[in-house]
């Protein structure tokens, strides 16, 4: 695929963007348990000043890691303790993993593999509900799939360059485990015991 064409893609995805996630992210106030409780902690995050330990009405909240509270936390510094700047990471998210889709699939298959699963996906119902909320799973799921995607690529590919992958699966890895706690690394080692076995990917 020329240049010209990978970046009309990429500008497609940024105007869907822009045209049906941003404008009504402010529209209705937040309505789900974990959206109310997690702009709460950020905003008291916010009030206390302190970035490192999330709470909720001011007493520890261990059941999450801060790492989304920290962007929520960057977007209410920017636009304020609203609905808006709640949901604003995830509709951010909302534009980037199509075209990180995109280029998954032009890498393990082809341009018109990546083109149909980043539509699929971002045509989805519960894609399109969770950009549009200020609920955690859209970064989890992200970092646990990126994880997993660079650790086939490492157990797959046979160069001895291909060590970067298993960097990068690594930091994907810490980034989920920041992002919602243990069940990351359990995921993630469940799916890589089963690549690592599995000789249909070593082959």
């Amino acid at each position: 695929m020329k240049k010209h064409q990978v970046i009309g893609i990429i500008l497609g995805f940024l105007l869907y963007g822009l045209l049906f996630i941003f404008p009504t992210l402010g529209d209705f106030n937040l309505f789900d348990w974990d959206e109310i409780n997690f702009a709460e902690s950020t905003r008291e995050m916010l009030v206390s000043g302190d970035f490192f330990h999330v709470q909720i009405n001011f007493e520890p909240f261990h059941e999450k890691p801060p790492f989304f509270f920290w962007l929520q936390a960057l977007s209410m510094k920017v636009f304020g303790i609203n609905a808006f700047a709640a949901r604003l990471p995830n509709a951010l998210l909302g534009v980037l993993t199509p075209i990180i889709l995109f280029a998954m699939g032009c890498k393990v298959k082809n341009s018109s593999f990546g083109i149909l699963w980043s539509l699929v996906y971002m045509l989805g119902i519960l894609p399109s509900l969770y950009f549009r909320t200020g609920i955690i799973d859209p970064y989890f799921n992200l970092f646990i799939f990126t994880s997993i995607y660079f650790g086939y690529l490492y157990i797959s590919t046979k160069e001895a360059k291909n060590k970067i992958h298993l960097v990068l699966s690594g930091l994907f890895a810490g980034l989920a485990l920041i992002t919602k706690g243990p069940v990351a690394v359990l995921i993630i080692s469940i799916v890589f015991i089963f690549l690592s076995y599995n000789k249909e990917v070593k082959n």
